[in-house]
């Protein structure tokens, strides 16, 4: 199996166990890849419209004069999103960071279209 040419990658890396191979997409999503088949084990879709609250643990970085901390938000969150200028050679799209865990069991994403908010993945229970 061969990873589909529909998703074209922007950036990739392999997981610590050399087990996976997280592709960073330019369609907002990340494909979790067998580094051995090169089978999509699954794909993780990042759109903040897609935030489930009782899915979803949401962390907030609040700032104090004595440092930072991240405390769970309850209310529904809705992102920024910056928009994309089409004319600028540089376009903002996709996930342009995709990072595991040294123990690989989690994934952290970015995507250039909400820089200031980073998604952590449980591997095993987000993939479709």
């Amino acid at each position: 199996a061969v990873v589909s040419t529909q998703s074209t990658g922007k950036c990739v890396q392999k997981s610590p166990t050399d087990q996976f191979v997280a592709l960073g997409c330019y369609d907002g999503t990340c494909k979790l890849v067998n580094s051995v088949s090169w089978s999509i084990l699954g794909t993780l879709k990042q759109a903040p419209e897609d935030i489930v609250p009782e899915k979803t643990v949401t962390y907030k970085e609040e700032k104090s004069e004595s440092g930072s901390r991240f405390a769970i938000v309850t209310d529904p969150v809705t992102p920024p999103v910056v928009k994309a200028n089409h004319e600028d050679k540089y376009i903002l799209v996709g996930v342009g960071i995709v990072r595991f865990s040294p123990s690989g069991r989690y994934l952290a994403t970015r995507s250039d279209s909400s820089p200031h908010l980073i998604w952590v993945w449980e591997q095993c229970r987000r993939l479709n």
